[in-house]
């Protein structure tokens, strides 16, 4: 089994723990929640799971959307190594950028 058939569980654990994202309001995100969903969509784009596919499996969860539609502006790495750096620099920058929001910054 690839490693993209092996996450699509976690994604849709993910997509379904980030419901409550998809709110307008956006008030007191739970970053951790954010993180994770930043995690699995920005290794979806390492592992190059197609922007179609990602965004139909986000669905109509605007959060999510928004992950895939940043995770997308990055690159694509060959490298594990690289790969690994650049799935931690971004789910690290959506989580500070979740604690900034909800610090009112």
């Amino acid at each position: 089994m690839n490693l993209k058939m092996k996450l699509i569980p976690t994604l849709i654990a993910t997509l379904t723990l980030s419901a409550c994202m998809a709110s307008p309001s956006y008030a007191a995100l739970d970053c951790k929640d954010i993180h994770e969903s930043a995690t699995v969509v920005m290794t979806y784009r390492q592992y190059d799971l197609s922007y179609p596919d990602l965004m139909e499996l986000a669905g109509d969860k605007l959060a999510l959307q928004t992950l895939a539609q940043a995770a997308y502006e990055q690159s694509a790495y060959s490298s594990d190594t690289y790969q690994q750096k650049a799935i931690k620099s971004f789910a690290n920058d959506w989580y500070k950028a979740c604690l900034n929001h909800n610090a009112g910054k």
